[in-house]
């Protein structure tokens, strides 16, 4: 045999021993499982992982009550945000309207105190009685 042969030979048997004698481990909890490889976890569930009263699948289930429940609450929280960014929409009119009513009193404050201004200058200006007549 040639040695690359043989050291490919010599590695396959080692990969086939190594596969054979490697114990797969699977950790079960108690409980049948449902058509649909799921189920609910009713008895110490906390040593599995697992919430009392939560269904989940095992061997690759799909949990379609799960996902219609998870569907459920997001179609919530999706909702919720959308009803919260509206909130937010309104205080954010809420405050442009407000700013908005600043600056008309301000506008209102400046032509008042022009009004003043010129009452002030009309007052200052001398009457046509109080100047004498130039030669």
């Amino acid at each position: 045999m040639q040695p690359i042969m043989r050291a490919i030979a010599i590695q396959c048997v080692a990969i086939v021993l190594l596969c054979l004698t490697t114990i797969t481990i699977a950790v079960a909890h108690p409980g049948r499982t449902a058509a649909d490889g799921c189920h609910y976890c009713r008895t110490n569930c906390a040593a599995w992982g697992e919430v009392h009263g939560t269904r989940h699948c095992h061997n690759g289930g799909i949990n379609k009550q799960g996902d219609i429940e998870l569907d459920k609450l997001r179609l919530k929280l999706d909702k919720q945000r959308n009803e919260l960014e509206l909130k937010r929409a309104k205080i954010r009119a809420m405050e442009a309207a407000a700013e908005l009513r600043r600056a008309k009193i301000r506008a209102m404050e400046a032509a008042a105190e022009l009004r003043r201004a010129k009452i002030r200058a009309n007052e200052a200006l001398p009457t046509s009685s109080s100047v004498a007549p130039q030669p």
